[in-house]
Parts: C-alpha cells; sequence; structure tokens
C-alpha cells in the first residue's frame, strides 16, 4: 500500500513538470564493514556479512535534470562470523571463547530516492542519488549459532593440552528489537549515496553504480564481543532500464 501511494504521487509530480519516465531491475551486493572493540585480544576466522538485492524502481527525469524515484524489492542481509577470545583462567589454565554464527535474514522494502543526472554524451551520463530506504524483516533462517568455550591445562613441564570443552545453542538474534515479523522499526532503513554511470541504447539503457551506506544497524550479536558503532556498507549495482516516450508540453489530451 505505501509503495503504490508514493508511486501515485510521482505520477502527479511527473504530469505537472513534464518529466520523463522510466523503469529499472537490477542487482545490487553489499559488504559491510564492522569495527571490534579492541580490548579483547580476538581473532576472527571468518567473518562475511553481505547484503544482496532485487530491485525493482520508477524514476522521473525533470527538466531541470533532477531525479526522482520510488522502488521496491527484496533485501537478503547474510551473516558469517567465528570470533575466538582467549584469555588466561586461575591455576594454570588457559581459556578459549569461540562465537559461532551463520544467519540469513531476509525483508521487503521500499523506498524514496532523489538526485541529479548530469549528461556526458547523447547516449551517457553520469546520476548522484540519495537514497531512503525502509525494509521490514519477514524471515530469519539461523544454520548454526554456537558458543563453545574450551579450558586448556598449562604446566612448566607439560605441553598445554584440552582439558574440558562444552558446546550450546546460543541465541544472537533479538526477535523483538529488530522488529520480527513485518513490524515497522525505523532502525530498519538505509541511508544511501551513490554515484551512477548511465548508457543509452535507444529507449533501453544500463546503468551501474558505486553506494555507500554509513549508520547502518546490525541484527546479530556474539555472544561475548559486541562491535563498536554503525556498520558501514558498501554496494555495487547493476540496471538494466526503459525509458517511455516522454510526453510533450503541447499534447492535448
Amino acid at each position: 500500500m505505501r509503495f503504490f501511494l508514493i508511486t501515485a504521487l510521482c505520477f502527479s509530480i511527473s504530469n505537472t513538470f513534464f518529466s520523463q519516465l522510466n523503469i529499472q531491475s537490477g542487482y545490487d551486493i553489499g559488504y559491510y564493514n564492522i569495527t571490534l572493540d579492541d580490548e579483547y585480544d580476538l581473532s576472527k576466522k571468518r567473518r562475511l556479512h553481505l547484503l544482496h538485492r532485487l530491485n525493482l524502481k520508477i524514476e522521473y527525469l525533470l527538466k531541470s535534470n533532477f531525479l526522482i524515484g520510488v522502488n521496491t524489492g527484496i533485501d537478503i542481509h547474510n551473516y558469517q562470523h567465528e570470533y575466538t577470545l582467549s584469555h588466561e583462567g586461575n591455576n594454570y589454565t588457559d581459556i578459549k571463547e569461540v562465537s559461532m554464527n551463520e544467519s540469513i535474514i531476509s525483508a521487503n522494502r521500499i523506498g524514496l530516492s532523489i538526485g541529479y543526472q548530469h549528461p556526458i554524451t547523447n547516449t551517457s551520463s553520469l546520476s548522484f542519488m540519495v537514497n531512503y530506504d525502509q525494509f521490514f524483516i519477514s524471515r530469519i533462517k539461523n544454520k548454526e549459532s554456537l558458543f563453545i568455550k574450551e579450558y586448556y591445562s598449562i604446566s612448566e613441564t607439560e605441553d598445554k593440552y584440552l582439558a574440558v570443552s562444552s558446546e550450546k545453542y546460543a541465541t544472537m538474534i533479538d526477535l523483538e528489537e529488530i522488529g520480527y515479523y513485518q513490524k515497522l522499526n525505523l532502525k530498519n532503513r538505509h541511508l544511501i549515496f551513490s554515484i551512477g554511470y548511465r548508457y543509452n541504447l535507444s529507449d533501453v539503457f544500463i546503468s551501474s553504480s558505486l553506494k555507500f551506506s554509513p549508520f547502518n544497524r546490525r541484527f546479530v550479536d556474539p555472544v561475548f564481543i559486541i562491535p563498536n558503532g554503525n556498520q558501514n556498507i558498501f554496494f555495487f549495482g547493476f540496471k538494466i532500464g526503459y525509458t517511455f516516450p516522454q510526453k510533450d508540453q503541447n499534447d492535448e489530451e
């Protein structure tokens, strides 16, 4: 419903300013940049946080070369981590704690974008965009969520050996906090700045873009350590689109 209301608004703007309409479909892949707390002696054997996005966008190019658009699509957040914390215990004992997680989080998305298109030639242009996307978490799949604790005995005359080990399931996603299922949570948003290149082939065009999104929340918290601050996402995107014939200001109904 929100998407259709936004689309109706943009159609109204289109008719008022005689803008040019296009529709786009594409794919983005994003990588999360995560900062960890340096207080701990922490090793990272596995750290992979990716965001896959399927996009459908309606966009208008105004006569002033300003762009306005609405989009919808599906986001797939892929989290994988294996963090190890090592520290000394009591009486000749070393302790190793391991937090392991692999989760896939799916979300539905709607968004708005504004920007400017700078022509280079008759068939190519650069675009500069600011996007605001709100997403709604629809599915969570935990493939792995474990906390492992190992005690190693050490002495001056013997090598270190594993004395005791324990393994248990650990909840690392708070469903209420992240807004599951399809709940509106204002923290579930992306503010994205992008620069793109577009090449026109008659009414069809292709475009690629580089994007950056700061201040993103995390969904998965390791058992014993919390990443510092917000997460940054770096995107690369590709789209193909179709431009509808431009309405002439002098056309009569």
